[in-house]
């Protein structure tokens, strides 16, 4: 939550689509393409980004000045695409290994987001981080995301080569994990930060932003500006109806943003999900588990003293104390370690797949959490074996005078 919060608001605005290339298109045509779809399918939103020269910022403050009150300093990040640059074809052409990542198809398909290393440098600077340097050859990798850390690192380390609006750069070795937006959680994978040339060619081949990134930094505490936003973005886009509790007022274009996160909503959020997951864990799962402990040890002592017959006859027979209090101790750990090794093999198979599907991508390690709560089940359990036990033990000892 700290790494994922560190700018009090981010406002998010979209604008073109994303349009792949035909075998015989140019690239310039791509981006033809993809202005006049989204004429066609957004002239408004394209009309209010180019009458306010694509600045989310000012185009707020336009419409209303009480924005510049507000907001004591912000930055904005507007990404592009190259048309058909994917991160399959990017992969196969840097001969970089994507396995931990190329097994799904929605990676090798996405398109490669790039960024102009002046923006970058300026939402750095919001949180007080140095500004990064860039040859004008390089592009940096920026990643916060574990699940696509080993393809950052391989880029790095092989000094990928790509090529952008016709500019051949190759991957800078700096280690790069900024986070550029308030969320959740660590959501930065494989961010191309390119020098700002590149950027100018694509503008100069008529690519369009597909989405910007505006972060602000407010002038007083964070609770009090989410309260000011509110009242500065409603003054600005009065809403045809009433709002609900924590929304913000938006422009029916859908720009200069579409949506707002702030950070105290974030930790709350965030607040809130640790509280349900704790609740669960805590209160249903440690009901469940001292439930079918409970049971198991009624149902095991009830069926001893339905055995207390059988076990005076082999007492007669001469099988000694040590041999038939053996069979009740063995009885007894077999009924419960069965259900406890089914219960093992289901819940070891169960992390794996969320280890590998959930855990890893957001950089978290479960074998602490893993740990102490096996250790609280052994405890829990083997205290119910243990006292199920001694009080088979007490009845069968009785029974047979020993």
């Amino acid at each position: 939550v700290e790494q994922t919060t560190q700018y009090d608001v981010t406002m998010i605005a979209l604008l073109s689509n994303h349009v792949s290339p035909g075998q015989s298109e140019e690239t310039s045509d791509i981006h033809e393409n993809r202005v006049t779809q989204t004429q066609e399918e957004h002239p408004d939103r394209l009309a209010a980004a180019e009458a306010a020269g694509y600045d989310m910022a000012a185009a707020i403050a336009a419409r209303n000045p009480a924005w510049n009150d507000l907001v004591r300093a912000s930055a904005q990040m507007d990404y592009y695409q190259e048309p058909g640059m994917t991160w399959g074809s990017v992969l196969e052409e840097t001969k970089v290994d994507g396995s931990s990542m190329t097994s799904t198809q929605m990676f090798e398909t996405s398109m490669v987001n790039v960024v102009g290393i002046g923006q970058f440098n300026a939402v750095r600077a919001l949180v007080g981080e140095p500004a990064c340097q860039l040859g004008e050859d390089q592009y940096l990798v920026n990643n916060t995301m574990e699940l696509s850390e080993e393809v950052a690192d391989h880029m790095r380390e092989q000094a990928a080569p790509i090529t952008v609006a016709g500019v051949r750069l190759t991957c800078a070795p700096e280690e790069l994990a900024q986070e550029v937006r308030t969320g959740a959680t660590p959501d930065v994978g494989l961010e191309l930060i390119v020098p700002d040339a590149v950027i100018e060619a694509m503008k100069g081949q008529g690519a369009l932003p597909v989405y910007s990134y505006l972060d602000a930094m407010y002038d007083c505490e964070r609770a009090e500006g989410d309260e000011i936003l509110q009242q500065v973005l409603m003054d600005a886009y009065p809403p045809e109806g009433t709002l609900d509790e924590g929304d913000y007022a938006g422009p029916s274009e859908g720009w200069p943003y579409d949506n707002v996160y702030t950070a105290d909503e974030m930790t709350t959020q965030a607040g809130g999900l640790k509280l349900l997951i704790t609740y669960l864990a805590l209160y249903v799962g440690f009901v469940l588990l001292v439930s079918t402990a409970a049971i198991l040890a009624i149902q095991q002592l009830s069926e001893t003293a339905d055995s207390v017959g059988r076990y005076q006859r082999l007492s007669s027979l001469g099988c000694d104390e040590g041999m038939i209090l053996g069979s009740v101790k063995a009885q007894g750990v077999l009924y419960f370690m069965v259900p406890l090794l089914v219960a093992l093999v289901h819940s070891t198979y169960a992390v794996h797949v969320m280890n590998v599907g959930l855990f890893a991508a957001f950089g978290i390690d479960p074998m602490e959490g893993t740990v102490t709560t096996a250790g609280l089940v052994l405890v829990v359990y083997g205290c119910y074996l243990l006292v199920t036990y001694l009080a088979s033990r007490h009845v069968v000892s009785e029974a047979c005078g020993f």
